[in-house]
């Protein structure tokens, strides 16, 4: 793997693991500047969360 390809994956991670913190979660501006407006994402419920529903589920 290159090294530009490393640095990628890593920073992926880092913005990954922020979404896991509940400080992170529960605020609307951090949200805000991690996820897009037309973000969603299937969890393994089988529900589906936009943007604005995990501003608004903690």
């Amino acid at each position: 793997m290159d090294r530009e390809t490393s640095l990628l994956k890593e920073h992926l991670y880092q913005l990954e693991e922020k979404l896991l913190k509940s400080e992170v979660c529960s605020s609307p501006e951090e949200l805000s500047l991690l996820l897009k407006d037309d973000f969603f994402e299937f969890g393994s419920s089988g529900n589906i969360w936009s943007k604005s529903d995990r501003n608004t589920s903690k």
